[in-house]
C-alpha cells in the first residue's frame, strides 16, 4: 500500500466517523449551551470603545476606525508589552530569579553543564536552517 492510498484511506474513515459522532455532539452541546443561558442574568454591556473620541490618523475613514478601535493594544500580564509599558528597558532580558534546584529539588551548578546540552547550545544551526529553507522553497508553489 503507498502512503497516498494510506493517506486517503485514513480522510475516509476520519470522514465518516465525524458524520456518524457529530450529530451526537452537536445535540449534547446545545443541550449544555441551553442550561448556560438559561442560568445567566441579563447584564449590561458598556462599549468602551463608543465612550472613546475618535482621533484622525489618515484621511482613509476605514483605517480610522480601524485604528480607532485598536488603540492601547491587547495588553496581556507578564510579557513584554507590560515590561514596555513600564519604560524600564534596561531590565529586558533580565530574570530577577535564579533557580538553584532542578524539578527533583537537586541543587544546580551552571558550571557543570553536561557536554550535550553545551553543545546543543553553542552549535551552528545556520547550515541546517539554509538547507531547510531550500527544501521549503523547493515545496511551495511559484
Amino acid at each position: 500500500m503507498k502512503k497516498s492510498e494510506l493517506v486517503e484511506l485514513i480522510r475516509e474513515i476520519v470522514r465518516e466517523e465525524t458524520r456518524n459522532i457529530l450529530p451526537e455532539v452537536l445535540v449534547e452541546i446545545l443541550k449544555s449551551k441551553k442550561v448556560v443561558a438559561e442560568n445567566r442574568r441579563p447584564t449590561q454591556i458598556v462599549d468602551a470603545a463608543h465612550e472613546r473620541e475618535e482621533k484622525i490618523y489618515t484621511k482613509n475613514p476605514a483605517l480610522n476606525k480601524i485604528l480607532n478601535q485598536t488603540r492601547g493594544g491587547i495588553p496581556s500580564e507578564g510579557s513584554l508589552t507590560s515590561l514596555m509599558n513600564s519604560n524600564d528597558f534596561g531590565k529586558l532580558g533580565e530574570s530577577t530569579v535564579v533557580p538553584s534546584t532542578d524539578i527533583n529539588g537537586r541543587p544546580l551548578d551552571p558550571e557543570n553543564v553536561p557536554k550535550h546540552i553545551t553543545e546543543a547550545l553553542t552549535k551552528d544551526y545556520s547550515k541546517f536552517l539554509k538547507v531547510m529553507d531550500k527544501a521549503a522553497k523547493a515545496k511551495r508553489p511559484v
